[in-house]
């Protein structure tokens, strides 16, 4: 087995438990306006970028969706929870970044959000200066399930895809993953993944405190 050189990280509902708070907001919107916001709904756009979010609901709802108001109102409905109760850490988050830190691994956050955001959470949650490298959704031309989130932090570091492993707890991004040749580990959060998707697995963790016995099983 090769060594592990890098380790990226998803965000949402993967390092901070923020997938259940966009998910009632979005509910919240979704009901002000007379729109249902069902889990087939939420699993399409979950680890989406922005501009093909869009795209899914406007394809789900029809064109006279009040997407912008939708949004807004979700928007501020997420921003006033974070701000009330902070950001929510995952189970295992900061163990598992010692981890890495202790053994050189390069630690990367790849998430399909806004950069403002992911370093409003990354740094509200104090886990900022342990991150080597940060990409977002509103810096790639294709957004998952497209592999190019996963393939820059490779890139940047100069790091074959053989060497790194992927955190993930939406279908979109475990494809994404798949596609870029490198190593998905899954930690399930709020949508279960399809069963052919499941079978491409490197490894199933139940928290990311897992993550380092599989990691010490499984590489050099």
């Amino acid at each position: 087995m090769t060594d592990l050189k890098l380790a990226i990280f998803d965000m949402d509902g993967l390092m901070f438990d923020t997938e259940k708070i966009m998910h009632n907001a979005y509910m919240e919107a979704g009901n002000l306006y007379n729109y249902k916001f069902d889990d087939s709904v939420f699993a399409k756009t979950t680890g989406a970028s922005s501009k093909r979010r869009n795209k899914i609901l406007i394809d789900t709802f029809g064109k006279d969706f009040p997407l912008e108001k939708v949004l807004s109102y979700k928007e501020k409905k997420f921003k006033d929870t974070i701000h009330k109760y902070g950001v929510p850490i995952k189970p295992g988050l900061i163990e598992l970044m010692d981890f890495f830190k202790e053994n050189k691994i390069k630690i990367a956050v790849a998430s399909s959000s806004k950069r403002s955001i992911v370093e409003y959470n990354v740094c509200h949650a104090g886990v900022y200066d342990d991150i080597d490298y940060i990409i977002s959704g509103e810096e790639l031309k294709e957004s998952k399930p497209n592999p190019e989130i996963f393939l820059k932090p490779c890139e940047f570091f100069n790091i074959n895809t053989d060497n790194a492993i992927v955190m993930e707890d939406s279908t979109n991004g475990i494809i994404a993953a798949i596609r870029a040749h490198i190593k998905p580990i899954w930690i399930p959060d709020l949508i279960q993944i399809p069963d052919d998707v499941k079978d491409k697995l490197f490894a199933q963790a139940r928290d990311l405190s897992q993550v380092i016995d599989i990691v010490k099983n499984k590489f050099k």
